[in-house]
This record gives C-alpha cells, sequence and structure tokens, in this order.
C-alpha cells in the first residue's frame, strides 16, 4: 500500500491556532499477473415477497443467472430466497452445475411478506462456510440483495440492519451490495445496507443495465487487492477537532480513536480522503521545539 499525505500549511505560527487541511492518497498495490486468481464466494439473496411480484421479480430471476454465467471455475456460489422467512435453495459449492442452477432459478414464484434480514442473516451463514484454499488463499466475501427493500417481518428497524451489516463486514469480511427493484424500492435501507458493507447500491429499472451493473460487480471483486480499508485517527494534545469531507462511514472505539471505512481497492486503484485538522496555539517546549504531531493516523486492511 503506497501512502502519499499533503498538508495545505506546512508552517504555521506559533501561538496562533488555525484549520489544516491533510490530503490521504492511498494507492492498492498492483496484482501480481503470474499470481493465482483469488475465489470469490458470491451470495445472492433474492426477494420473492409478494411486492416483488411480475416485472420485479422475473428482473430479479434474470439478475441471477447472469451471476451464475459469469462465474469462473475457482468461485463459489450459493442461492437464498425470502419472503416471510428465508430458504437456502442453491447451497455454496463451485459452479460444476449450472444448467441445474439455471431450473431452480425459474421455479422461483412470489409469495408472502418481506423479512429481508432472515434472507441476509441466512446468505451470511452460507458465505461463512467459504474457507481458504489448500495453500492458504481465502476467498473474498460478497453478497448480493436483489430486493424492493420493504422491511415489513422479522427484523424492521434501520440502526439494527445497519448494525448487523457494519458486524458483517467488519467480523467476516462480507461485503453487501444491492440491487433495487421496482418503482418504489426503499431507497434508505438500501442504502445505508450498501455504504455500512462497503458495497454499491445499483436501480436495475431496466434488464439491459442488470448485464452491465453485474459485471463491474464481478470484475471489480475479482481484481480486489485490498479489502476493508481503515483509517484509525487518534486524537493529540493539539489538535482537539477535526472532521472529514466526505460521507465515509466512521466509528467511534473505545480507545477513543476514530475508525473511518474507506471500502476496498482494487489492483493500482486510489483512495482520497481529506481531514481539517482544528490546531491550538503551539507553544515552545523546553528546548525551542514544537510539539510532534497533533494527530497519530494508521491504515488498517485484511492481508489479501
Amino acid at each position: 500500500m503506497k501512502i502519499e499525505l499533503q498538508l495545505d500549511y506546512k508552517i504555521i505560527l506559533r501561538n496562533s491556532s488555525r484549520p489544516v487541511h491533510l490530503v490521504a492518497k492511498l494507492t492498492a498495490p498492483a496484482q501480481l499477473l503470474t499470481g493465482r486468481p483469488r475465489p470469490t464466494a458470491f451470495t445472492v439473496v433474492l426477494d420473492r415477497s409478494g411486492s416483488m411480484s411480475g416485472t420485479p421479480i422475473e428482473h430479479a430471476k434474470r439478475a441471477c443467472r447472469e451471476v451464475i454465467k459469469n462465474l469462473r471455475t475457482e468461485d463459489y456460489f450459493s442461492l437464498v430466497v425470502f419472503d416471510s422467512s428465508a430458504q437456502v435453495v442453491i447451497p455454496l459449492e463451485q459452479p460444476v452445475n449450472r444448467y441445474g442452477w439455471y431450473q431452480t432459478v425459474d421455479q422461483i414464484q412470489a409469495g408472502d411478506s418481506t423479512n429481508l434480514m432472515a434472507g441476509w442473516l441466512l446468505g451470511r451463514d452460507e458465505l461463512l462456510k467459504a474457507r481458504e484454499t489448500a495453500d492458504g488463499i481465502a476467498p473474498i466475501r460478497k453478497m448480493l440483495l436483489l430486493t424492493d427493500g420493504h422491511l415489513n417481518a422479522g427484523i424492521t428497524e434501520l440502526d439494527y440492519v445497519e448494525a448487523l451489516t457494519r458486524a458483517g463486514l467488519d467480523k467476516d469480511e462480507i461485503r453487501t451490495s444491492c440491487l433495487g427493484f421496482g418503482d418504489g424500492y426503499n431507497e434508505n435501507v438500501l442504502t445505508a445496507m450498501s455504504k455500512v458493507g462497503q458495497g454499491q447500491l445499483h436501480d436495475a429499472d431496466s434488464p439491459e443495465k442488470i448485464q452491465v451493473i453485474l459485471a463491474d460487480e464481478l470484475d471489480g471483486l475479482q481484481k480486489l487487492t485490498v479489502q476493508n480499508l481503515r483509517l484509525r485517527i487518534q486524537p493529540k494534545m493539539f489538535s482537539n477537532a477535526w472532521k472529514q469531507y466526505g460521507d465515509y462511514p466512521q466509528v467511534q472505539l473505545p480507545d477513543g480513536r476514530t475508525e473511518v471505512a474507506l471500502g476496498g481497492l482494487v489492483s493500482g486503484g486510489e483512495r482520497y480522503i481529506v481531514l481539517m485538522l482544528e490546531v491550538l496555539p503551539l507553544p515552545l517546549l523546553s528546548d525551542g521545539s514544537l510539539p510532534a504531531s497533533l494527530r497519530r493516523l494508521r491504515l488498517a486492511h485484511p492481508e489479501l
């Protein structure tokens, strides 16, 4: 990981306060062309509730077939469907029976109410079956939620939905992306899940877009070299306030540090974050020097 830092003011007057802006540019390492491809464990969680009946569920089934078609031989796939309850219809395995999977998808019919988190939790359990290969290569775990996002059964509190999705990323390295189907899908719910799950929200309003969306999702995962990148910010004596310019999710850690989630990076990809640091008046120390630091920044991400 290459890290470049740039301050707008490298020198400030002693005994004076002012805001200082810090730009951090983070560049992911290039993927070695000679290395073995990293497998992806991909679980589709498909909403078959009554509100998805008609065109939305047909488009969702088409999206599921598109995922199956684009899997590599080293990848893993599972399919979970849900309405008032959730069910695994394709257990996690490698794509040795795509034709049979297509038949399973074709048989999905709309049902009752929407217990979205029952589907997400069962999809998480499927992804946890994906283990390291014999030569120590850990698969990328990705969940794709195909839904209109309505919460009317089971867990319906958005804060709890966000907490579970975030825990899936932090504890189990499960990234969640959402495809919203229908004219009235719940954008607030799907945006929140995609954001804390370091995935994306896609508007699947036409069949033509689905193929492009899923190709981008799969291609991006297969080129991922850094996932769940986090910036941890520790307060120091002469900088009592700061903020980020952007909407990266952030949480307060028990030790007083703040953790900012920056997502994943593909091979050679770049990510920028801009911070404003409020600097208090800096006195000279007894030896005539200034205090050593204002904030301590630390990057963390799982080894790939």
